[in-house]
């Protein structure tokens, strides 16, 4: 069972400059959050490894460049006394049958899925089977899904699994200057035919396994480390993919996860830039994804009142600066409750060989055989 932690300050920085900076040196890091560079290397070390393992790396190809088109954030309400039924399958099973599907999670009543399509006709075929093979289980009706289609450009999708804004404003640690993360989904394109089917492979296992260093990667895949460097150079060079890293959210003693999708259709663009910014700074949000009629974002809290405080000021900024809107879909689960029955590890190597295919994958519902 996972205990709260009691960090130093040293500690807190470092967290934080590793979500801040994922991909930088440490002697970068080290200067920039004010830390020796022999300080920042010991606690990053113990940080990463048992018994702490308080933070761990994600490594998140570039969707645009692989041929992603669509994010896609769905919204279902679950039947309460189906969902020992869904726990009791072996659902890994299940939803790595669809390679588009990158996250699902969720508490007892409701859920989320995160998926990335390269159409729309693709997604209609993943969400139309994976919705089949639900209600067929009895685990929600047709009713019971929300979604919404956000297109893979940067000017949709403001934070993806960024956490050093609200790591900061939690420990009350200020940042030293705005984020450095770039959009983990840039609009320019790269020469895809330079990856050979060895560097897919290195490509592939770097995704599923982040913790991995140089050595030990080359381990894995049986290659020699000078070759998997050269490639992991190249790929960065390419900007085929980005790191974060994901803070142990119970440790640290953040309890509650809040998503919220709302609609604002037909307002004009400046109400809902004001909107975002609104979000943005009274949320911290972990998430934040819109498109032309709405908005989604996941934020997290330490606990229940700070929640409901936060969401009383948004609704009075909102009523005070006159800007309609509809709250179309709101759920908050503890964290302590969150099934992710898909980990993005999981889901990042088979999403990138969906994606490079030229012929669709079969979206078939799993059976189970």
């Amino acid at each position: 069972m996972s205990v709260k932690l009691n960090l130093t300050t040293n500690q807190k920085r470092v967290l934080i400059g590793l979500c801040q900076y994922p991909m930088s040196s440490d002697s970068f890091i080290a200067q920039n959050i004010g830390v020796k560079r022999s300080t920042f290397a010991t606690v990053k070390k113990r940080m990463l490894q048992p018994p702490y393992s308080l933070i761990r790396p994600l490594h998140i190809p570039n969707f645009k460049i692989l041929g992603a088109e669509l994010l896609t954030v769905t919204f279902i309400k679950l039947y309460p006394d189906k969902v020992a039924k869904l726990r009791e399958i072996d659902a890994s099973k299940t939803l790595g049958h669809f390679p588009n599907i990158i996250s699902l999670f969720g508490g007892s009543r409701k859920s989320i899925a995160l998926l990335v399509s390269k159409s729309f006709t693709d997604f209609s075929l993943a969400q139309s089977a994976f919705a089949s093979f639900s209600i067929e289980q009895e685990y929600f009706s047709p009713s019971d899904i929300y979604r919404c289609n956000i297109p893979l450009q940067s000017n949709g999708i403001k934070r993806f699994l960024e956490f050093a804004q609200y790591l900061s404003n939690h420990w009350k640690i200020p940042l030293n200057e705005e984020s450095q993360l770039e959009s983990v989904f840039p609009s320019n394109t790269t020469d895809l035919q330079r990856i050979s089917p060895l560097g897919w492979k290195i490509f592939e296992g770097l995704l599923s396994h982040p913790e991995s260093s140089i050595i030990e990667l080359s381990q894995r895949l049986e290659k020699p480390r000078n070759t998997v460097s050269r490639w992991l150079r190249k790929f960065r060079k390419m900007n085929l993919y980005q790191t974060r890293f994901i803070p142990d959210l119970i440790r640290i003693g953040v309890n509650i996860q809040l998503n919220v999708m709302l609609d604002v259709q037909g307002l004009p663009r400046e109400q809902l830039l004001e909107i975002l910014k609104l979000i943005d700074n009274l949320f911290l949000p972990t998430d934040l994804f819109w498109y032309h009629s709405g908005i989604v974002f996941f934020a997290v809290f330490s606990r229940y009142e700070s929640v409901r405080h936060t969401e009383t000021q948004f609704f009075d900024e909102m009523n005070a600066r006159h800007i309609p809107y509809r709250l179309q879909s709101k759920f908050i689960i503890s964290t302590k409750n969150i099934d992710r029955r898909k980990s993005f590890e999981q889901s990042f190597a088979p999403l990138t060989s969906y994606l490079r295919n030229p012929t669709k994958y079969s979206l078939i519902p799993y059976n189970g055989e």
